[in-house]
């Protein structure tokens, strides 16, 4: 897959393999994130989408292949010292501090930019945190850009409804004004209005001026990957078995018969079709 530019891309994962085992999860994949651009990952259940994720990520170490971000090559860094470059993620499952109020959970995001925020919470000077201007004002920025309602900011996570917890781990990822942004399945649980809301904000990040990033979104959601992507990458047991813009990736027959299937590609063409009216 390639950005179309002559220009490195923001994030380029080249060759990547990982076994677990028997099972080969991720088998001589090749992926770029470009600056403005959003990079669909698609794929049935257990294609390897998350795996390679967190390859990109840091949280995993490939067995082949190399990561280069912004030119260097950074695929024994650690997830921490990636997120500190501002190579940043969010879960499936969302890592929120249950001790924590929903604006700490963003300061803490802002303060210590890492893939995995609760094993840290025991090292973070709370109070010190608590007090410090710049990371509240980051954080009630980022709170706002989600849209979530300045009444539940002092609230612990366990005491807002669930799918506030996926724009609580959005937010917290963009207080650390990533460079980069690797989403993982953050529609999971949404309304229609939520997933409206969502692609609103994914199209802000990477075509504002304000922000520009280059975004990676994971999904089983085939509306929502083929309305926001600038380009679809779909992975099957491990292999990437397609990657084109939206309107070219529905034709392939490996994708249709792997993924989509004779109806889902038709739904998928009417998806497209409209996006792009």
């Amino acid at each position: 897959m390639t950005s179309g530019a002559d220009t490195e891309p923001l994030l380029a994962g080249r060759g990547l393999g990982k076994s677990f085992g028997l099972l080969r999860a991720v088998d001589d994949v090749t992926i770029e994130i470009v600056t403005g651009n959003v990079t669909g990952l698609m794929g049935p259940n257990g294609a390897g989408k998350t795996t390679l994720l967190n390859l990109l990520s840091g949280l995993i170490k490939p067995d082949s292949g190399r990561v280069r971000y912004l030119g260097v090559d950074v695929t024994r860094m650690s997830t921490v010292r990636l997120a500190r470059r501002r190579l940043v993620r969010t879960f499936q499952h969302p890592r929120l501090v249950p001790e924590l109020t929903c604006l700490e959970n963003i300061m803490l995001g802002a303060q210590t930019p890492a893939s995995s925020f609760s094993h840290l919470f025991a090292w973070v000077p709370v109070p010190r945190m608590r007090r410090d201007s710049t990371l509240v004002d980051q954080s009630v920025a980022a709170l706002r850009f989600v849209g979530v309602h300045e009444s539940k900011w002092l609230k612990r996570p366990g005491a807002v409804p669930p799918q506030d917890h996926r724009w609580l781990e959005i937010a917290r990822a963009l207080a650390a004004s990533p460079r980069v942004l690797l989403l993982d399945e953050p529609s999971a649980g949404f309304t229609k209005s939520d997933i409206q809301q969502l692609v609103s904000l994914i199209r802000d990040l990477t075509q504002s001026a304000e922000w520009g990033i280059g975004v990676l979104l994971v999904t089983h959601d085939v509306s929502l990957g083929l309305t926001v992507s600038s380009q679809v990458a779909v992975m099957d047991r491990g292999n990437l078995i397609g990657c084109d813009v939206p309107e070219k990736i529905v034709e392939l027959p490996a994708v249709r018969e792997a993924y989509l299937g004779t109806r889902s590609a038709e739904l998928a063409r009417r998806v497209v079709a409209g996006s792009k009216a």
